[in-house]
């Protein structure tokens, strides 16, 4: 396994905060970066800023995104706005490069699985051409089941493997995670009490989860 690509059932689910503490984690390990391909919404946050700033790591851990544009919108509406057009096949080389400089990459991708990057693809697709297997982050709410089942349909018809998922905000009930193991046929590595600290929400992935 040369790399992780961390997508959400939705966005604001606390993916960033995951990839912070599996960045941490990795580092023990071998030499690891985080990349976020399209940054979208940067006038009110950039996620490579936030990953740098609660792991404190240096430069060489983070590579720049492709693309990053200041308006909350999908990447493929933000990048017609702006007159851009997101190519599939520079960021699959960006992968490659840092695969064989023998580095693991954790991808934080946008939002969901379906969010179209352009006209003709969408993360999905991007996510097949690395060949990474998937990590999938889901606040622990009323809708999450839905999300969480056709998510990991959609990685089953596309033959993505899927290493589990991790909960945010957990009720500590474990009602919605084992019913997501039951239909879903997955493994829910770790649900994470509801915090307002994010380094705290980092340590608890980075010491609590397991990849296999």
């Amino acid at each position: 396994m040369n790399g992780i690509f961390v997508i959400g059932t939705d966005t604001g689910v606390g993916k960033t905060a995951v990839c912070a503490g599996l960045l941490k984690m990795m580092r023990r390990q071998k030499s690891a970066a985080f990349w976020k391909p399209v940054q979208t919404g940067a006038i009110h946050g950039d996620d490579t800023a936030e990953v740098k700033a609660l792991t404190q790591l240096d430069s060489s851990c983070f590579i720049e995104p492709a693309f990053r544009f200041p308006e909350p919108l999908s990447p493929y509406m933000a990048a017609k706005k702006w007159g851009k057009t997101i190519a599939l096949e520079p960021m699959v080389e960006t992968v490659r490069k840092n695969i064989q400089e023998d580095r693991f990459l954790i991808v934080e991708g946008a939002g969901g699985l379906l969010v179209p990057y352009d006209s003709h693809w969408m993360q999905i697709d991007l996510i097949k051409a690395t060949g990474f297997p998937v990590l999938l982050v889901g606040k622990d709410k009323v809708g999450v089941i839905n999300q969480a089942l056709l998510t990991i349909e959609a990685l089953k018809r596309a033959a993505i493997p899927l290493l589990g998922m991790i909960l945010t905000s957990s009720t500590g009930t474990g009602a919605n995670s084992k019913v997501i193991e039951e239909f879903g046929k997955i493994s829910v590595l770790l649900e994470l009490l509801p915090k307002e600290d994010k380094k705290l929400l980092m340590t608890e992935v980075e010491r609590g989860v397991r990849l296999s």
